[in-house]
């Protein structure tokens, strides 16, 4: 559905405006149905330096791409400055297996929670794969889709935020916790 969308509006229109999280080859949200209509856009938009290079790569788009950072409205209050150490991990993001989940909860298993770690996840996505991944491990908290005002009083009370991310280097979770520091 998505595609033939994005197909009738390049039909039309000589712009395209592209936002993605990666734009390798191979990767799921990439339709090789969209190269050869690249030709007609005049511009493309992209998030970062590095996924203008695999726009680059992968589409073999010669046209002109800008760069557009994500941003975030949300923000912080930050008027509490005490914080006391409660060893929780915070992970705000995509709920998905891209973002690297696999590799936090190896780790979470490895120490066993020796260190007393309480980690709580936030996110749209696949909230049940995601519990099932971690299904064994006590001190994880899977909270879905969560509301702002709860997800600033997670973000207040962590020590930690956590970005397991295989292949992104700058994450919107990054970007909304950046205010608290």
């Amino acid at each position: 559905m998505e595609v033939r969308l994005v197909l009738k509006f390049l039909s039309r229109l000589k712009v395209v405006v592209w936002e993605t999280t990666e734009a390798k080859p191979k990767n799921r949200f990439v339709d090789p149905q969209i190269i050869p209509l690249l030709k007609r856009a005049n511009l493309m938009i992209a998030p970062s330096k590095i996924i203008r290079e695999n726009i680059i790569k992968t589409y073999q788009y010669k046209g002109n791409i800008e760069i557009l950072p994500f941003w975030i409205e949300w923000k912080f209050d930050n008027s509490q400055k005490i914080h006391h150490r409660t060893n929780k991990i915070l992970y705000i993001g995509r709920l998905d297996t891209d973002k690297g989940f696999d590799c936090l909860f190896s780790a979470l298993r490895l120490i066993k929670n020796d260190l007393n770690i309480h980690v709580d996840i936030c996110g749209r996505g696949n909230q049940k794969l995601i519990e099932e991944m971690c299904s064994d491990l006590d001190n994880v908290f899977v909270h879905g889709w969560t509301e702002e005002n709860k997800v600033e009083a997670l973000t207040r009370e962590a020590d930690y935020m956590i970005l397991p991310s295989k292949h992104e280097g700058y994450q919107i979770g990054r970007a909304s916790c950046r205010e608290r520091v």
